[in-house]
């Protein structure tokens, strides 16, 4: 393995790959709405509010104009939208300073409600609001219904518990306007925003209660469509149009598919009508309506089309999402760059072919981001967005892993895709027979037969991959840039990113380990290292009275095979060292007392006899009871349902930790498995489009459901999108719930010599006592210190 790995090096090193290719990442800018930001005192505290105006060509806030009513300098109905702009980065970003400004800006939505679910819109420079203006009075209007998506999503990107009372009084008092029959505001509009609101909520409290009252937002939507359009009485304009949007979020949330064919019939209807920007309003007639083409009237356009991709699979509408975003960069009527990708500044829109207002206010530049944010994170619409049109037929040949369950799923994925994709051919073949795929692809690196695309990379092999300069870096490639943004957290991301911080495989799957226990003859999961030794003593028996022990609590292997520590020390050393892995930076981090004190806790097993030493080769200890746990990821559970053992009754739990330790601090082991694309390939764009593919909802939800194993995705337990995929298998959520709280081995070209090393340490320490835990981590420590220096 190393004499082949010193070969692609230098390979690499007298053939440099070719130049990156393929489009752009794209990221919205966020520095222009934090201009607009504002400070204020509302009842003594102090609160975030944005700036309603800011014209040009100094762009200084401005106050509501007289023509306006005087209304004031913020309003809820812009903060509560440009609080949803801020949650979108912390969720993507985890951006210390969007978290600030979006909880700041909830204050404010708070400081205006009312105490009954009803809230003021305007505030006055000097912090009192505006109670008398019509557009401002208490009420559950437009401006409540703002503030109430806002704080539900507030809540839950937040997790601010201050934020339920406020919340709760909100959704019941819309849905007291439900049960009056009435639309809030009599606008469809602004009860699509309430629903969306709801819908958010129930997310993370998903209560009887929230489902009524979405349902039944939802069922009133769909009382409101005339024609193929969501309308009250005879007037429609696309400003702030969202019912599409919030009838396909509720169709996937509640999985009410009728939802999201009503949606689908305005958006194949009325919206298909529309070409480069959306005209403001309809006829009685049915004929268009010329009004300003403003921010407000494409993004609720774009989120919807989006919606709709999610909820229904289809990506054409994902394809006018994209195309009608170009509106913000010059693909509009007046052929003007509405959005400045420099600044992240948007006009405030075209009044004409050769009029254009290039003031800049609240409404206009939070409603862009919001569009662009959704953009950014969908690979199709980023594709359709940047003009990215394909060149030739492409074909790609991909390499899953071996195992039929995966070639199964590679093969139904790429039939998928390739239908949507006629312009891409797929072509699967499962990774050749070797000793290991590392050295089959390390091989086809040296013979020049790498595929376009692979599905089995290792955090182990990564290194060695880009040490030799053979995979596209996908942080910076258009489609999979896209989808790492809609997929996974910064913080997420972290562990992957190597030292130039570019990310080179696409985090795919993990299966976190947990401790999987036999649930009749373990009541109550052990917590802790000591409540596991209890079980180790209590559990070890003699049952069939030959003088041997042949039953017992825990199966971990004595065999010192560095992969088999991921069973056992390993999953134990992360639940107690607070994340710490074992190599940081190129330097040794596991000379500490977690490292100690997992091997203590073998050690202190094997010497009493209560872990077993046998290899119980050709059947697994815990199907027929012979050990009550054992430490496994979530496939497991596929086979558990497969065997359908009788009479066995199992639950999961996570890793006990040391003595002292908090469960909250706990990390577990993720063995990540990564999606790669090589250098060699010819065609980057649809490579890209490909590896977004194989890593959308949908597909994470098939990989939930056929390979039960878990996409490496934020907010998965609460992901209406995966719910009905885990509930598929027993246990599944509670695993489900560590995967923002993984570990996995480190991208290090010489992790393996120092798993190894730690496995030696495990055997002698704790399987035969020849040394203290103590020492033998000690020893490991300086030896791979060693490796790692050389």
């Amino acid at each position: 393995m190393r004499a082949l790995t010193a070969l692609v090096l230098a390979l690499a090193c007298s053939q440099p790959p070719p130049p990156p290719c393929g489009s752009p990442a794209f990221a919205p800018k966020l520095d222009y709405l934090r201009h607009l930001g504002m400070d204020l005192t509302i009842g003594g505290k102090r609160v975030r509010a944005v700036a309603l105006y800011a014209n040009a060509p100094d762009y200084r806030h401005t106050a509501s104009p007289a023509r306006d009513g005087s209304e004031g300098v913020a309003c809820v109905d812009d903060a509560a939208r440009a609080a949803l702009v801020y949650l979108r980065d912390v969720e993507v970003t985890g951006n210390p300073a969007s978290r600030e400004e979006a909880s700041r800006l909830i204050d404010f939505v708070v400081a205006m409600e009312q105490g009954n679910g009803e809230w003021i819109n305007f505030v006055n420079a000097d912090g009192t609001p505006n109670r008398t203006s019509p557009t401002s009075v208490a009420s559950f209007s437009y401006w409540a219904a703002r503030a109430l998506w806002a704080l539900a999503e507030g809540y839950r990107v937040l997790h601010r518990e201050d934020l339920r009372p406020v919340l709760d009084r909100a959704v019941a008092r819309f849905a007291r306007e439900l049960d009056s029959g009435r639309l809030v505001g009599g606008s469809v509009t602004a009860t699509s925003e309430a629903l969306l609101g709801v819908l958010a909520y129930l997310r993370v409290a998903p209560t009887p209660s929230n489902t009524s009252t979405a349902l039944r937002a939802a069922q009133r939507l769909v009382k409101t469509e005339q024609r193929g359009i969501h309308i009250e009485g005879e007037a429609w304009h696309a400003w702030g149009a969202r019912a599409v949007q919030a009838l396909a979020a509720a169709a996937i949330t509640l999985r009410r598919p009728e939802f999201a064919e009503s949606a689908r019939r305005e958006a194949d209807g009325l919206w298909a009508r529309f070409d480069r920007g959306v005209p403001a309003g309809l006829e009685p007639d049915g004929s268009l309506k010329q009004f300003p083409q403003i921010a407000y009237g494409q993004s609720p356009i774009i989120e919807g089309y989006l919606a709709l991709a999610d909820a229904t699979g289809d990506r054409r509408y994902a394809v006018r999402a994209g195309k009608l975003a170009r509106w913000f960069t010059g693909g509009n009527s007046a052929g003007a760059r509405m959005y400045d990708a420099a600044t992240g500044r948007t006009f405030d829109g075209i009044q004409s072919a050769t009029a254009i207002n290039r003031n800049a206010g609240a409404e206009s530049n939070v409603e862009a981001l919001l569009a662009l944010e959704a953009i950014a994170q969908n690979p199709v619409a980023v594709g359709a967005f940047q003009d990215v049109e394909p060149t030739g037929r492409a074909e790609i040949t991909y390499w899953p892993a071996a195992n039929p369950i995966e070639v199964d799923l590679a093969r139904g994925l790429a039939a998928e895709f390739m239908a949507q994709n006629p312009d891409v051919i797929i072509h699967v073949q499962p990774i050749p027979a070797g000793r290991s795929s590392e050295e089959v692809l390390l091989a086809a690196i040296v013979g020049h037969a790498t595929p376009d695309v692979c599905s089995n990379i290792n955090s182990a092999l990564l290194s060695r991959l880009v040490r030799a300069q053979s995979v596209v870096r996908l942080d910076t490639l258009g489609p999979t840039a896209a989808r790492l943004r809609e997929r996974a957290s910064d913080a997420m991301l972290a562990p992957v990113r190597l030292p130039d911080g570019g990310i080179y495989a696409l985090p795919w799957k993990t299966n976190p380990m947990v401790l999987l226990y036999n649930s009749d003859l373990v009541a109550k999961p052990p917590r802790t290292y000591s409540e596991l030794r209890t079980l180790f003593h209590r559990l070890a028996k003699d049952a069939d009275g030959d003088g041997r022990l042949d039953h017992w609590a825990l199966f971990v292997k004595p065999s010192p095979t560095w992969f088999e520590r991921f069973y056992d020390f390993y999953p134990l050393y992360l639940a107690g060292s607070r994340g710490k892995t074992l190599v940081e930076h190129g330097k040794v981090a596991f000379d500490n007392e977690a490292a100690v004190a997992a091997l203590e806790l073998l050690h202190d097993g094997f010497a009493a006899h209560e872990l077993p030493l046998a290899m119980f080769e050709g059947r697994d200890p815990f199907l027929d009871g012979t050990v009550a746990m054992k430490i496994v990821g979530p496939w497991f559970l596929q086979q558990l349902e497969e065997l359908k053992m009788p009479g066995l009754h199992y639950e999961v739990a996570p890793v006990p930790v040391p003595d002292g330790e908090s469960p909250e601090h706990a990390y577990a082991f993720g063995d990540l498995k990564s999606i790669a694309i090589f250098a060699t390939t010819r065609h980057p764009d649809a490579a890209g489009r490909f590896v977004a593919f194989l890593t959308s909802p949908a597909a994470d939800r098939k990989l939930v459901e056929l390979a039960a194993q878990l996409p490496y995705r934020r907010s998965l337990t609460d992901d209406p999108r995966i719910a009905s995929a885990l509930d598929r298998w027993h246990g599944m959520r509670t695993i489900a719930a560590q995967v923002e709280r993984v570990r996995d081995i480190d991208i290090d070209r010489d992790i393996v010599e120092v798993l190894d090393i730690v496995s030696e340490a495990y055997e002698a320490a704790s399987v035969y006592g020849t040394v203290s835990p103590a020492r033998a981590v000690h020893d490991a420590a300086r030896e791979a210190r060693e490796v790692l220096e050389r």
